[in-house]
């Protein structure tokens, strides 16, 4: 009886301790784990793979550990499948349980507590606090020997973790090599024609491939085996059953000259997609199909109902059977799991691109999704659970506002609907209740405007003033978001006081990594008081306490900020020393985020020097890493960066594109500071071509933007420079026509670390601590 006692109470201090704190008695049923099957079924496509079915199977048992990529690190190919496949197959292998993780749009922090509801059903589990926390405790629950994790879609190899069960990772990124032996990854090809043509038969019938088995064969080889695109062929075969196989591939050989395509990796989803969707034209509420696939694309890449789809396509008088057609049609893909609907990374931005051509289209859906998720917000003020349930959507809408101009208007709504659930909390005298909403709902992570910001200070210093009632753990988030809100208001003083208290409860409860990490936001927030060497020391504690702990990921951050610090002391070559120690980490960690921060500081450090040929090696190496891992502020970095050292260079024109293409990045990614920085950049380089009426509205453009953000020091510069602009114009008879200041509320700025500043010297590459 003592046995069982023990157990429960250890349950219970963990389940406490695991995020914010769980406050209520669990029974003992509740506290029994569970053997979890957190896997869906396989699409109902799927065929053939026996081979690398069984070659997994083997990897995985003689090591431990196994990974699916594609052939040269080619998307589409099928991988996740294949780990749900195989997960189905193999199931009485592991009788502890299948635990699955999708880093598809999610992350640590909500896939470790979805990971403990399986394993603790019917228990409402604590949110944990930051991801490397997540990450822990999943490894220290998951060592069950006879168990499987599935780590999905991981974009950098640092994300991968190792309990002590069986691990299969699936991924596009082959830094995984750096982890994870060759050995262990299974490289997965194209279909083969006989695997192609099977699929043909599991839809269409075995009958009709017969009636043409060379031109079922044909079509595999002209789509070139592309799971993707001939799961799309087959749905659109299947709705036009007079379609012989012949016109079909004659169909798809015009649309490739049509579409003057021709390397492209992706060519086969493009033209299979276009045909489907041309196919839906000559059907009932095809129109209604093909706005839905659109309209999908402004949706959040996580997943959504099909009420918010329908509503964002202007179609929420109508029932689900056009949404229902375009899952049957290979171009939605639903969880029966989460009962929402998402879009294969392939066609989501084969949707993105069809709206970039036409851009009221584009603006009329992102204002229906926008106020689709305001009422959503005013109907469910008083529900945390369906806030949470659509965090993405509102924080989707809330960034949307940006781009639809209506920011001032509806942000502040969007913020108290999301914000009542709190005050709830701290009506009832549930303070960790309230904190538990507000790791849950990413309230603080959202980087908000000014006003909101305030708003947030004053929720958090409810929490400080009630800090005896809560757990020190508590305690110390609540002093860390309070100093990355100052950070983020510029008032870094304010900051360091809030994270020296932080550190001081960190070290009362020995927690090393979140001690670590207090140590590098406040020598961030040295840095950006210009006090370069106090910055130096705390990132020095910062790294000795990452090479104690072996945090690798903590080590290669804190070499970059000690080197972002001897570049700001003007010790450049020093610099790049810590710059490359950084380098060496990150690749061998497999950090692909890290690498393209290092690469972008190495390239700095190159501009400082006067190198500004050797920087555009840099950023342009830095700019594929982003673009591969899908990092839009990263993207948007490493573009300004680059026309920066072109208009130096005086090859203005060439400047002029990249800024182009960086506004575009940092627009849809929400990045107003990053938008602000490469407007102002813009300007001073127009101002050099002599095309001063451009320079004028550049400034103009990026000097609203700041206001927005609240950086003074910032304004007063860009208007200076207008000045200097408008003197030149007047002086030439050209006037300007005064435009009346509104604020432009930020969406999206980093809370530690500044981007480019607007003389394109890069300052800090947002290493972060």
């Amino acid at each position: 009886m003592e046995e069982k006692k023990q157990t429960l109470e250890s349950s219970l201090e963990y389940l406490k301790n695991a995020g914010a704190g769980e406050q209520r008695s669990l029974s003992r049923s509740e506290t029994a784990e569970s053997v979890p099957f957190m896997v869906v079924e396989p699409v109902e496509t799927f065929v053939g793979r026996e081979k690398d079915l069984k070659e997994l199977h083997r990897i995985i048992v003689d090591r431990g550990v196994g990974a699916i990529t594609g052939t040269s690190g080619l998307g589409g190919i099928g991988k996740t499948e294949l780990a749900r496949m195989y997960a189905k197959r193999y199931k009485a292998d592991y009788p502890d349980g299948i635990f699955w993780a999708s880093l598809r749009g999610g992350k640590w922090q909500e896939e470790g507590r979805r990971i403990f509801e399986a394993l603790y059903p019917g228990t409402d589990i604590a949110p944990f606090f930051d991801n490397a926390k997540a990450k822990d405790e999943v490894c220290n629950r998951l060592n069950r020997k006879s168990a499987l994790l599935v780590i999905d879609n991981v974009n950098e190899a640092h994300e991968i973790i190792r309990p002590d069960c069986s691990v299969l990772v699936t991924t596009r990124e082959r830094s995984i090599f750096n982890i994870i032996s060759r050995i262990a990854v299974k490289e997965l090809d194209r279909l083969s024609v006989d695997d192609g043509v099977k699929l043909l038969m599991k839809v269409l019938g075995k009958a009709r491939v017969a009636r043409d088995s060379s031109g079922a064969s044909g079509i595999v080889e002209i789509l070139g085996g592309m799971p993707p695109a001939l799961d799309i062929a087959v749905r659109h075969l299947e709705s036009f059953p007079d379609l012989s196989f012949t016109d079909y591939i004659g169909q798809i050989r015009e649309k490739i000259e049509e579409l003057k395509i021709k390397d492209s990796e992706d060519k086969e989803v493009v033209v299979s997609l276009e045909l489907s969707l041309k196919g839906f034209e000559s059907i009932p509420h095809g129109a209604e199909c093909i706005g839905l696939f659109e309209a999908a694309g402004v949706c959040v890449e996580s997943g959504f109902t099909s009420q918010t789809l329908m509503e964002t396509a202007g179609l929420g008088g109508m029932d689900r059977g056009a949404v229902e057609k375009l899952c049957r049609s290979a171009l939605l893909q639903f969880d029966r799991r989460s009962l929402r609907y998402s879009m294969h990374p392939l066609l989501r931005q084969l949707s993105e691109a069809r709206l970039k051509m036409d851009e009221s289209r584009e603006l009329y859906y992102k204002e229906n999704h926008c106020t689709h998720f305001l009422h959503f917000s005013q109907a469910h003020k008083n529900s945390p659970d369906m806030l949470i349930s659509e965090k993405d959507g509102l924080r989707q809408a809330m960034i949307q506002t940006r781009h639809t101009g209506k920011t001032d208007e509806l942000l502040l709504i969007f913020f108290e609907c999301m914000i009542q659930p709190f005050w709830q909390h701290i009506a009832g005298n549930d303070y960790e209740g309230a904190i538990r909403y507000l790791v849950m709902i990413d309230l603080i992570d959202m980087n908000n405007p000014v006003p909101v910001m305030t708003d947030l200070i004053s929720i958090l210093q409810v929490l400080a003033q009630n800090q005896a009632v809560l757990q020190e753990s508590s305690c110390a988030w609540v002093y860390m978001s309070l100093g990355s809100v100052y950070i983020c208001l510029g008032e870094y003083r304010e900051a360091i006081g809030f994270y020296e208290k932080a550190l001081e409860m960190y070290n009362r409860i020995g927690d090393a990594r979140g001690e670590g990490n207090v140590l590098g936001s406040i020598g961030i927030a040295c840095a950006d008081l210009g006090e370069y060497r106090e910055a130096i020391g705390f990132h020095e504690k910062q790294l000795n306490i990452a090479r104690r702990i072996g945090d690798m990921q903590s080590e290669g951050n804190a070499l970059g900020n000690i080197g972002i610090a001897y570049t700001n002391l003007g010790e450049y070559r020093k610099a790049i020393g810590f710059f490359e120690k950084q380098l060496e980490i990150t690749r061998r960690t497999g950090d692909a985020g890290g690498e393209g921060n290092a690469l972008g500081s190495i390239g700095a450090a190159c501009v400082d020097l006067g190198d500004y040929r050797r920087a555009i090696g840099f950023y342009e190496k830095q700019l594929e890493i982003t673009r591969r891992i899908g990092y839009a502020r990263g993207e948007g970095d490493a573009l300004n960066s680059i026309g920066i050292s072109h208009a130096v260079l005086g090859e203005y024109y060439k400047a002029i594109g990249f800024y182009e293409k960086a506004l575009e990045i940092y627009n849809q990614a929400g990045e107003l500071r990053g938008e602000g920085n490469t407007l102002a950049n813009m300007g001073i380089t127009y101002g050099k071509m002599g095309t001063h009426v451009r320079a004028h509205k550049c400034f103009e453009a990026s000097n609203v933007i700041f206001r927005g953000l609240g950086s003074e020091d910032v304004v007063a510069e860009i208007e200076e420079m207008m000045k200097n602009t408008e003197c030149w114009l007047l002086r030439n008879g050209v006037v300007i026509a005064k435009k009346k200041k509104t604020a432009l509320s930020p969406l999206s700025s980093g809370l530690q670390g500044n981007e480019n500043d607007i003389f394109g010297k890069e300052n800090n590459n947002d290493i972060g601590g």
